[in-house]
Formats: structure tokens, C-alpha cells, sequence
């Protein structure tokens, strides 16, 4: 993530999210945060990595995380919150249907 020469001070923060399909720390929270600490003092590391673990399971159509696993589980456009990912919903759905009449015409 540095290019040769690049102070280690100018490395941008990495994150990696986990999107689990159940609630693998089970606690019944949307998110979990995993930041590095040192075990002698306690305090937090600093490092810039950052974990987290988004509950695929969660319900809460009131909370924006439990509204985007809403969608993540829903199966028709019409039936999500975030417009993005219903757009894309109904883009590849057509594209599928259209790939579908091909295969039939070229008799596939």
C-alpha cells in the first residue's frame, strides 16, 4: 500500500469487512468493530487495520445495517430500501431474462 520511499506515516487505513450470514459473535449486535490492542497496557494499537463483522442476520428495519441486510436477503427489487441495489437488482434480472431468450432462440 506504500510505493518505494513513502513514509510509513502516509499509509492510508486498511479495512476488511466480513458480511457473515449469521450472527457469529452472538450478541445480536448489527456490527462488530475488531480493533488490534496491546494486552499489557490495554490501549488500542493504532495501526490503521480495522475488522469488521457485519450480522447478515440482523433485523431492524429501523437501523441502516438492518436495512441493507434487508436487501441483501430480498429477492425482488421492489421489496428493498436502498435504491442503489435495487437499480442493480433490476439491470442484471433484465440482463438474465435477456440471456434467457437467447439460449431459447438459439435453441441451446
Amino acid at each position: 500500500m506504500l510505493k518505494e520511499k513513502q513514509k510509513f506515516k502516509e499509509l492510508h487505513d486498511s479495512y476488511v469487512i466480513f458480511i457473515t450470514e449469521n450472527d457469529t459473535m452472538g450478541m445480536g449486535l448489527p456490527m462488530y468493530h475488531i480493533e488490534r490492542t496491546i494486552r499489557e497496557s490495554g490501549g488500542l494499537f493504532n495501526d490503521g487495520s480495522h475488522i469488521i463483522y457485519v450480522n447478515g442476520a440482523y433485523h431492524n428495519d429501523e437501523d441502516p445495517v438492518g436495512r441493507l441486510m434487508h436487501d441483501f436477503r430480498s429477492t425482488r427489487a421492489a421489496d428493498m430500501f436502498y435504491p442503489e441495489l435495487a437499480r442493480q437488482v433490476r439491470y442484471l434480472r433484465k440482463r438474465k431474462e435477456v440471456s434467457r431468450k437467447c439460449v431459447k432462440r438459439l435453441k441451446i
